[in-house]
């Protein structure tokens, strides 16, 4: 029997997003999410060394442009 993938699931609101997965359910890739960051036409939330996460709000406007 197959197991359930994240993917399946639904995402609670609110919950901030990594890169990739952000990546995915926009359609886009990876790289084009940290041009935008970069150039502050992103925001996000750095949560320690290294780790970045884009907050829901952030992610829901892009997918709405």
């Amino acid at each position: 029997m197959p197991t359930t993938t994240a993917l399946c699931q639904p995402r609670p609101a609110g919950k901030p997003w990594p890169f990739a997965e952000a990546a995915d359910f926009l359609g886009v890739c990876e790289k084009s999410l940290r041009r935008l960051a970069k150039a502050n036409q992103l925001r996000v939330t750095r949560i320690g060394e290294g780790r970045v996460l884009i907050p829901d709000t952030e992610v829901r406007r892009l997918a709405g442009e």
